[in-house]
């Protein structure tokens, strides 16, 4: 017996490998398409909203009379101490010294 020994024609390989990848592109597009044109998870929600009725309301009349003066609130927080005033000059109404008189002079005397 004698073994088998088979030959490749010198075209033969690239055959195979060009039909290989022309089926793997064919795949490929098939899928392609089964999801974008087909999209079995895909489901359509329409949502109608109803007329508003508030957007056209009804015309305004005149204003009516003044209500009832509601009850006084609560007392509020006191306020913050104020800042300290400017000094200025004495007047004659400052403290006295140990003798009794004045320590400025009188302005409402005259000499």
């Amino acid at each position: 017996m004698s073994p088998y020994v088979r030959e490749e024609t010198p075209g033969e390989g690239f055959a195979w490998a060009t039909l290989a990848v022309i089926i793997v592109v064919l795949l490929v597009a098939v899928v392609i398409g089964y999801v974008a044109w087909w999209n079995p998870n895909h489901t359509s929600t329409v949502v109608v909203t109803p007329p508003s009725t508030a957007s056209n309301p009804p015309p305004q009349g005149l204003p009516g009379p003044q209500g009832p003066a509601g009850q006084p609130g609560a007392p509020g927080a006191p306020g913050a101490p104020g800042a300290p005033g400017a000094a200025g000059a004495r007047t004659g109404a400052g403290p006295a010294d140990s003798s009794g008189s004045s320590s400025q002079p009188n302005s409402n005397t005259s000499p």
